[in-house]
C-alpha cells in the first residue's frame, strides 16, 4: 500500500508485507520525499493508527505486557472483569448509598462509566471474547463495508491493464480520490489481481469522524464503486468510534487526557480497594449474598453465564476463585472448630 499525506511537508510512506515480522498487523514503511523521490528512512508500522516502533512497544506492553500470548490471556482476564467489578462496587454503594461514602466507592462511582467503556472497548482485541464479538458483530452486519474493486461487475469489459506503471496508476488513484473528496491522509492499495481496480480510502486521523472509501480504476482514473462513512450502518461507525475513543486518537490530547484520568482513578481505586480487603480480611460475603432478593440473585447469575460465554476467560476465572474461596473458608472453618 501507498498512504499519501495533504501536507506536502510529509513524507509519503509506501509499505511492504514481511513474512519475517510477527503478523500481518506488522508493515514495512519506506518514507519517501514527495518532492525530491529521496527514500529518508525505512521503519515497522504497525495497525492501522500508523504506530512507528515506539507507540508499537507501548501497544505491545498494553496487549500482552510483552510476554507473548501468556500475557494477553492476562490482559484478557483483566479486562473481563474491570467492567464485573465496576458494576459490583455500584451495586454496593447503591446498598450502602445512606451510610457514610469512602473515598474508594465514591472515586468508584464517579469512574464507573469509565470503566464499562474500557471493558467494552477493550475485550474487543482481546483473544477468546475479541473474536467471539467479531462473530456477533458480522452475524448482526455491524462490520464495516467495503468497496467492490471488481471492474468486470462494473463495466462489463475486459481490463486493458499494463498500459500504465504502477507509480502513475498510484498518482491516477491519488488524484482521482482528493477531486472525490477524500481528505487528510489516504491510503491507496493496488488491486489484488488483474483486472482489478485500486482501493483508496480515508485513513483515521485527529477530530475526523468519517472515512469514505472509493475503488478507482488506475488506469482511467474513473470510480468503479464508492462507499461513503454516511452509509455505514450505525453500529459499525459506534464500534470505530469507540475503538478510536479506547486509543485516544479521536479528539487528539482531550480524548487523552480523559483516559489519562480514568487510568489514573483506576489505579487508585485498586489500591483503595486492597486496602478495604486487607482490613477485612475476606473473600466473598456470604451473608451479603443471603440477603439478596431472589429475582436479583437469578438475574444476576443469569447476567454472568451469558457474559461468561462471550468473555470465557471471565468465566474460567470466576469458577476458579470460588473454589479457592470454598477451600479457604472450609479450612478457616475447621482450624476454629479444631481450636
Amino acid at each position: 500500500a501507498v498512504e499519501s499525506f495533504e501536507d506536502p511537508a510529509k513524507t509519503t510512506r509506501v509499505l511492504f508485507d514481511d513474512p519475517e515480522l510477527e503478523s500481518s498487523s506488522y508493515r514495512q514503511a519506506v518514507f519517501v520525499d514527495p518532492g525530491s523521490l529521496e527514500v529518508t528512512g525505512d521503519l515497522v508500522q504497525y495497525g492501522s493508527s500508523r504506530a512507528l516502533p515506539l507507540r508499537t512497544w507501548i501497544s505491545e506492553g498494553h496487549r500482552q505486557l510483552w510476554l507473548g500470548e501468556p500475557g494477553r490471556i492476562y490482559s484478557e482476564v483483566a479486562a473481563s472483569w474491570l467492567g464485573i467489578l465496576a458494576l459490583a462496587g455500584g451495586w454496593l454503594w447503591w446498598a450502602k448509598r445512606k451510610k457514610k461514602r469512602s473515598l474508594h466507592s465514591a472515586l468508584g462511582i464517579w469512574l464507573l462509566p469509565g470503566f464499562l467503556f474500557l471493558t467494552v472497548t477493550g475485550l474487543t482485541w482481546s483473544s477468546m471474547a475479541g473474536g467471539n464479538i467479531a462473530n456477533l458483530r458480522a452475524e448482526l452486519d455491524w462490520t464495516q463495508p467495503s468497496v467492490n474493486t471488481d471492474e468486470h461487475a462494473h463495466h462489463g469489459h475486459e481490463s486493458q491493464g499494463g498500459k500504465l506503471s504502477s507509480q502513475e496508476s498510484i498518482d491516477t488513484a491519488a488524484a482521482t480520490a482528493r477531486v472525490a473528496g477524500l481528505s487528510g491522509i489516504i491510503e491507496i492499495v493496488p488491486p489484488a489481481e488483474k483486472g482489478a481496480a485500486w482501493t483508496v480510502t480515508d485513513m483515521r486521523e485527529e477530530w475526523k469522524l468519517s472515512n469514505d472509501g472509493i475503488a478507482v480504476d488506475g488506469e482511467t482514473g474513473e470510480i468503479v464503486d464508492r462507499v461513503d462513512h454516511a452509509d455505514w450502518p450505525l453500529a459499525a461507525k459506534l464500534s470505530a468510534w469507540l475503538i478510536q475513543l479506547h486509543m485516544g486518537t479521536l479528539f487528539g490530547w482531550i480524548n487523552q487526557l480523559v483516559l489519562g484520568v480514568i487510568a489514573l482513578g483506576l489505579l487508585v481505586v485498586i489500591l483503595l480497594g486492597y486496602r478495604v480487603w486487607w482490613k477485612r480480611r475476606r473473600f466473598l460475603a456470604a451473608a451479603q449474598w443471603r440477603r439478596t432478593r431472589p429475582g436479583l440473585l437469578a438475574g444476576t447469575i443469569v447476567f454472568l453465564l451469558a457474559y461468561s460465554v462471550m468473555a470465557p476467560m471471565f468465566g474460567i476465572n470466576l469458577v476458579a476463585f470460588l473454589v479457592l474461596d470454598a477451600v479457604i473458608k472450609n479450612v478457616a472453618t475447621r482450624k476454629s472448630k479444631s481450636e
